[in-house]
Formats: C-alpha cells, sequence, structure tokens
C-alpha cells in the first residue's frame, strides 16, 4: 500500500513539475503563432508541448517512485525480519536473556502494542491557594486532620 503510495505521488509530481515547468518554453511557440496571426496553431503547439513535457516527467517520475518504494519496502521488510529473529532468540534464550534486552528496546516495544484507549489518561486537578492549602502537598492531610 505504501509502496504504490509513493510510487503514484513522485508520478503526480513528476507531470505537475513537467507541466508547470515546461509552459514558460512553450509560451514562446504561442506568442510568435500569435504575431502570425495563427492563433489555434500556436495554442495547439502550446499544448503539445506542456502535456507531453508532463508526460513524459510523469513517466520518470513513476519510475522514480517505483525506486524509492522498492528500496523503502525492503528496509522495513530486512528491519521486520531482523525484530523477529531478535524476539524468538530471546524467547529461545529463556527468562534468564530477558534482562538482555535495554530498557530503550522495551519501551519501543511497549509502546508500540498499547492501545491510544488503554494508555493511562493524566490527571489534571485544580488546587487553589488558600491560607490552608498553600502548604501541603496534593493528597496529604490538612494540618487540622493532622492535630486529631
Amino acid at each position: 500500500m505504501r509502496r504504490t503510495a509513493i510510487k503514484d505521488l513522485t508520478g503526480y509530481c513528476g507531470f505537475l513539475i513537467g507541466f508547470l515547468g515546461s509552459a514558460p518554453f512553450a509560451w514562446g511557440y504561442l506568442a510568435a503563432e500569435l504575431e502570425r496571426g495563427s492563433f489555434a496553431r500556436g495554442l495547439w503547439y502550446f499544448f503539445a508541448i506542456v502535456f507531453s513535457t508532463g508526460v513524459f516527467a510523469g513517466t520518470a517520475g513513476l519510475a522514480t517512485g517505483f525506486v524509492i518504494g522498492w528500496i523503502w519496502e525492503q528496509y522495513h521488510r530486512r528491519r521486520r525480519r531482523e525484530r523477529s529473529r531478535r524476539k524468538e532468540s530471546l524467547a529461545s534464550a529463556g527468562p534468564d536473556a530477558v534482562g538482555a534486552v535495554t530498557e530503550s528496546e522495551f519501551q519501543h516495544e511497549t509502546e508500540a502494542h498499547i492501545h491510544p484507549a488503554e494508555a493511562e489518561v493524566p490527571r489534571l486537578r485544580l488546587v487553589t491557594t488558600t491560607p490552608d492549602s498553600a502548604d501541603r502537598v496534593e493528597g496529604e492531610p490538612r494540618s487540622r486532620d493532622r492535630e486529631r
């Protein structure tokens, strides 16, 4: 899916760049034909140059996108394969090898599997500063409660 999106996007961008980039060059042909009095011929030249340049640039963009998409896919396949091998080797090594996983790897692996709805929501409270509560930390008993 991502590979085809990369290919399609670069093809579209190539067409757009070719189409818009060739317009200033094709304008000269249109202007020359306007001076001769042949507006229709100049317009055909303009559209032919702009459209054909857009098609050729779009084809080049598709080829470039195909290569970029292929490289992206190969990189991520290799990365997934290495991650799978690492998990298999840790599982086969037993519980003693669990400590071999670094803290950042563990955090990255666990964060990837937490659904946003399951994540702990931070609890924010408005704490007013009254003379009674200014000196205490949230959750501590009030000074008059301590005396009792």
